[in-house]
């Protein structure tokens, strides 16, 4: 938020803002111009001319910025122009390349997450409109993985043009929901425990590449043992007084201040109390349960698979080839904690509020994770 801060003070009327750059180029000028539309009521040009196809945010009215170390996504603005130079994009850094493929593959767990938070009663704006933009986004980079992986021209603006959508998928939609599910708060995570640490943070879609393939291989265990008949439902509804010691405790590590715990449990008290009021969605859910196993299957993709088209557009395997590498235990941490950080259900929090034992589920996922990478 400083670096907001100083851009919209720089801003005089009458100025055009155009941004140069990735991502994080874009989403600081971006926010930089929709602050000065809010504080000031002036609506400055912003034009985005992207040098990489390494995230899907170019064309989202939406902002990622960091509060205590946590990622939050803040209400933002379209660009007036967005600028797409084909030679500009194939010769950017491959490692780019691969961030905006392990980006898209997001949606390999973000479409579920989102069906199954609808299911639940925690979000009623489902919609098949993202995926009638893109298409299967996994079939079509599976398609094109080896020519990504060599800057085709072609494969360069179709990259491009499915990174554009998604973009506009989330902003019709008015949520990031499709584009962002139980991989993004892995991620998240991720980078708070970076931030805390001081240390730089990897490409953030190379590290969502790796969460996606952990959140495909949690959904594919979950849905091999999930069985309602064992359910028990008077346990699926924690009470605050159990949660945000559970909460708090779990980022002290990395805050003896509690600000980052207090920071989380904003966002996650607001979840527990929507959630606190589905049981009669639950009830629909577990009664419905073979039909629905089905349709959030569809709506994932195998760990194998995403793999496979990791490998083949150049990106890393595993998160030790990371840059920085990012250890075992960050990973571990990430997996567990990661449902605490976001007000927005994913498989994570159904994990949680349906009794599974984290650890071993987190056992479960990286011995599945490691057996594909090995």
């Amino acid at each position: 938020m400083t670096r907001i801060r100083g851009l919209v003070s720089g801003i005089r009327p009458g100025m055009s803002v155009v941004a140069v750059g990735s991502g994080t180029v874009t989403d600081l000028a971006k926010h930089a111009c929709h602050r000065v539309e809010q504080e000031r009521g002036e609506r400055p040009v912003f034009v985005a001319f992207p040098t990489a196809n390494s995230v899907n945010a170019y064309t989202s009215n939406m902002a990622p910025v960091f509060v205590h170390g946590l990622k939050r996504t803040l209400p933002s603005r379209y660009p007036d122009a967005l600028i797409w130079d084909l030679p500009t994009l194939a010769g950017a850094p491959a490692g780019m390349t691969a961030a905006g493929v392990g980006d898209l593959l997001a949606a390999s767990v973000s479409l579920a997450d989102w069906r199954l938070a609808n299911l639940l009663g925690m979000d009623p704006g489902y919609s098949d409109l993202p995926v009638s933009l893109t298409g299967s986004v996994d079939q079509i980079l599976a398609d094109q993985a080896e020519a990504i992986g060599r800057n085709d021209p072609d494969a360069v603006g179709l990259l491009a043009r499915l990174i554009a959508l998604s973009g506009f998928g989330m902003s019709f939609v008015r949520a990031s929901t499709p584009a962002s599910g139980f991989e993004h708060v892995i991620a998240h995570a991720l980078d708070l425990q970076g931030e805390r640490a001081g240390r730089p943070l990897a490409p953030h879609g190379q590290q969502i590449g790796l969460a996606a393939v952990l959140a495909s291989a949690a959904y594919q265990i979950f849905l091999e043992r999930f069985d309602p008949a064992r359910l028990d439902r008077s346990a699926c509804f924690p009470s605050e007084a159990e949660m945000r010691p559970r909460v708090e405790a779990a980022f002290r590590p990395l805050d003896g201040t509690g600000a980052v715990g207090d920071e989380c449990w904003k966002d996650y008290a607001d979840k527990l109390a929507r959630w606190r009021g589905q049981a009669a969605a639950l009830g629909r859910f577990l009664e419905d349960w073979p039909a629905y196993h089905l349709e959030i299957e569809s709506l994932t993709c195998a760990p194998a698979r995403l793999l496979d088209i990791l490998r083949r557009v150049g990106a890393p395997l595993r998160f030790e080839d990371l840059t920085p590498p990012i250890p075992r235990p960050w990973v571990r941490f990430a997996f567990l904690h990661a449902p605490f950080t976001r007000r927005r259900l994913t498989l994570g929090d159904a994990l949680v509020f349906f009794g599974f034992d984290q650890e071993k589920m987190w056992r479960r996922v990286w011995d599945r994770f490691l057996g594909l990478t090995a």
